[in-house]
């Protein structure tokens, strides 16, 4: 049903009636995506050797890469809090830290662990009983 508003502003519906044809292409679109999204292309098997080889080198240069954009921040922190402690800033510079889990080997527990460690208060050492 169509409802249309008309010049006296107040709804009325429209009565004219859906063609077969619409419906008919209608349920066939839905139909096509539905099933072209169920079906995927066989991916050959690749050895453990080769995918442990593809770890090793994502995980060096996920390490080079953080590394990298650590040290940049570091630095930009740094001249930040000498112009803080110069005078030149009126508050000290603070660091916000996006979490996100992004699943796999290490990704949601220690998105987890880094928000929930974040929340704990710092409280002095006591020796254990």
């Amino acid at each position: 049903m169509v409802y249309t508003l008309r010049l006296s502003k107040t709804l009325q519906r429209d009565r004219t009636p859906c063609r077969p044809i619409a419906w008919l292409l209608t349920i066939f679109l839905c139909l096509s995506a539905v099933l072209a999204g169920c079906s995927s292309l066989e991916r050959p098997a690749r050895p453990a050797s080769e995918l442990l080889q593809l770890r090793q080198t994502t995980q060096a240069r996920l390490v080079e890469d953080s590394h990298r954009v650590i040290g940049r921040m570091a630095t930009r922190v740094k001249a930040q809090y000498d112009a803080y402690q110069a005078g030149r800033l009126s508050t000290p510079p603070v660091i916000d830290i996006l979490i996100v889990s992004g699943g796999g080997d290490w990704g949601a527990f220690g998105a987890g662990f880094l928000k929930g460690w974040g929340r704990v208060p710092p409280e002095p050492m006591t020796p254990a009983v």
